[in-house]
């Protein structure tokens, strides 16, 4: 890259007609030596300087760029070993050339990788040829490619309504996804994940996506490798993003309810940051909405089926966690619940930590309304640091926004009273009020 931009920037010291005709002049040499790549690369900085008006001075751009693609494809035969002039190649019959190619390197996946692009540049309509190149080049391990043609040819009539295509497109999905999953870097996973599933989602493939096959294996992956992986995760992120699966769904709930406590943390951390990179991420198509996440519900109705509130939600790192399962206990009815079991179980502390983020995300009035339900009296409320406040929220996370639109028509001398109200007050309100 450095030296292209030297030599961009040495050609740009010269008159323009004059640097277009140095790089035609040096690209069309019939002097031998010079590689074709070398060739090649004249032409590409050609294409990067000078306009098409000024190529047209001294040549036919489509003939420029037309002679600039025989040259890769010239390099390439070279590479695996296929004699091929320039003449030669630009006037065949790519149809041929593709055929007999196929016929004598089927065994090599760069050939095969060669051939399948001769097909696409060329318009070479052969499904036959195709169904027998995809395959070898999936079992070569070049997914990403296979996954790129799959796109390119799904528009195509000629293979459109051939049905092993999705087949292959579901093995290429399932691959780059176990890929991310191995990749061995934590920092990166979330952006190669947002680049698959943003592909995915894009595709003509989306409604013949079998996300429950994808899940399973990602699941598998992840019992492999152990904790502290990223292929459960990205299980959990294809169920939320994929066409829904009910398969996929039992899936994932099955090997939640078999995870340690603090790996559900960890999990329910790993899925929240996904989701704030995919709403940050510039030119992500991948948009998740945490508050409707089946992943997450499923994480937090195993919480409570368990009762495991306090690893889960208590750990200091965990303050964006708790915040999410009140919101999602709140949308699925059930934080009345999870709080009666901690108060009945001893553990008001976390009770009153969930009633604090509780009122923290709903509107301004819920707790005015529910004072007055419980028959507390605004005016006897203290200040937030009182001595008989035992547990105040800390660190936990209330900034969320509500989760609904309504609000309640209260006085501003009434929220001020409301905001003197101490947690464990609120927790009693709560509790009277939601009986």
């Amino acid at each position: 890259a450095m030296l292209r931009r030297r030599i961009v920037y040495i050609i740009g010291t010269h008159d323009a007609s004059e640097a277009v005709e140095l790089l035609l002049t040096f690209a069309y040499s019939g002097r031998g030596g010079i590689p074709c790549l070398c060739r090649a690369r004249a032409l590409e900085i050609l294409f990067a300087v000078a306009t098409h008006d000024a190529i047209a001075q001294l040549q036919q751009p489509s003939d420029v760029r037309r002679y600039f693609q025989a040259l890769l494809y010239l390099e390439d035969f070279e590479y695996v070993g296929i004699p091929q002039s320039t003449a030669d190649f630009l006037d065949c019959n790519k149809a041929a050339l593709a055929r007999s190619i196929w016929v004598e390197h089927h065994q090599n996946p760069r050939a095969i990788q060669l051939i399948c692009s001769m097909c696409l540049d060329f318009g070479v309509e052969d499904s036959e040829l195709m169904l027998r190149m995809l395959p070898r080049l999936a079992e070569a391990g070049m997914f990403w490619y296979v996954a790129g043609v799959l796109e390119t040819v799904a528009s195509t009539r000629c293979y459109a309504g051939l049905e092993e295509l999705p087949v292959l497109w579901n093995q290429a999905l399932v691959e780059r996804m176990l890929r991310v999953a191995r990749s061995g870097l934590p920092s990166d996973w979330v952006d190669d994940g947002l680049a698959v599933l943003g592909a995915c989602v894009r595709s003509r493939y989306l409604p013949a996506t079998d996300v429950a096959a994808l899940v399973r294996a990602l699941i598998r992956d992840a019992e492999a490798s152990g904790p502290g992986g990223v292929a459960l995760p990205l299980a959990c992120v294809a169920l939320d993003i994929l066409p829904y699966s009910q398969a996929a769904e039992e899936a994932v709930a099955h090997c939640i309810g078999g995870l340690a406590p603090d790996s559900i943390g960890l999990l329910a951390r790993q899925l929240l940051g996904f989701v704030d990179a995919a709403a940050t991420t510039a030119g992500s198509q991948v948009f998740v909405d945490w508050r409707l996440s089946r992943s997450l519900t499923v994480m937090f109705d195993c919480v409570d089926e368990r009762e495991i509130y306090e690893p889960v939600l208590l750990h200091p790192s965990q303050a964006r966690t708790a915040s999410a399962f009140v919101q999602n206990r709140i949308r699925h009815d059930r934080l009345r619940a999870a709080v009666r079991t901690c108060v009945a179980s001893g553990k008001r502390q976390l009770a009153t930590l969930l009633v604090a983020q509780y009122y923290g995300v709903r509107p301004a009035g819920v707790l005015a309304e529910d004072a007055r339900r419980a028959g507390v009296g605004l005016d006897g409320a203290v200040d937030a640091g009182a001595a008989d406040d035992s547990c105040t929220t800390g660190n936990m996370d209330t900034t969320t926004q509500p989760l609904d639109a309504d609000t309640l028509d209260v006085s501003r001398q009434t929220r001020a009273r409301a905001a003197r109200i101490t947690d464990s007050q609120k927790l009693e309100i709560y509790l009277h009020a939601h009986q």
